[in-house]
């Protein structure tokens, strides 16, 4: 008859064999760093952090990343792509100029979402301080500024992607936000319409 330690080990072969195992890992770690980052900032963002959050022992980090550097680029690539499927779509099924308009207007006055914008704030920050990530955000805007100049100027479409961040980013704490009618007046002043 088996002695307890040797059937502990047998009952918890399964459970470990399917840790082990687990395609889903890298994805599951990298969207736990960006709850850890919406939480604690890039700067709290540690390995150990993550870890946890993800539930993956700290050792099996470093079978899916070099490093902390690593993980925080991935995890901010991963945040891009989740803006772009936000920002893109309706955007480019616009057809005239009135529509982007309207779409533009629609942006300016989303809710506000505290998780995208405290992650878009860090974002920028860890971008202007990372030349590595600075790329992937100057990207981001260069595929907005270009939807846009379907319909506007260069100067326009890039003043009008600004408007879109500073606005966001007033929402967040302006009590008595402009309403969508007052964003579109200015808009369309900016556009030339």
């Amino acid at each position: 008859m088996p002695d307890a330690s040797q059937t502990d080990h047998a009952d918890n072969a399964p459970e470990r064999a399917s840790r082990r195992y687990d395609p889903e890992r890298r994805r599951r770690i990298i969207a736990s760093a960006l709850e850890v980052i919406a939480r604690q900032g890039v700067e709290g963002a540690s390995i150990r952090l993550v870890a946890k959050e993800a539930d993956v022992p700290l050792g099996s980090m470093t079978y899916h990343f070099r490093g902390r550097d690593e993980l925080l680029f991935e995890a901010m690539q991963s945040f891009i792509e989740e803006l772009s499927v936000i920002t893109f779509p309706r955007l480019e099924a616009a057809e005239s100029r009135e529509e982007a308009l309207e779409v533009l207007s629609d942006y300016l006055c989303w809710p506000v979402d505290k998780r995208l914008l405290l992650l878009t704030y860090e974002l920028y920050a860890y971008a202007a301080r990372n030349v590595a990530v600075k790329p992937l955000v100057s990207e981001f805007h260069e595929k907005v500024r270009r939807e846009l100049m379907r319909f506007f100027p260069k100067h326009v479409a890039s003043i009008l992607d600004a408007l879109i961040d500073g606005a966001c980013i007033h929402r967040a704490y302006d009590e008595h936000p402009p309403r969508r009618e007052e964003y579109l007046e200015v808009i369309r002043r900016l556009a030339g319409c």
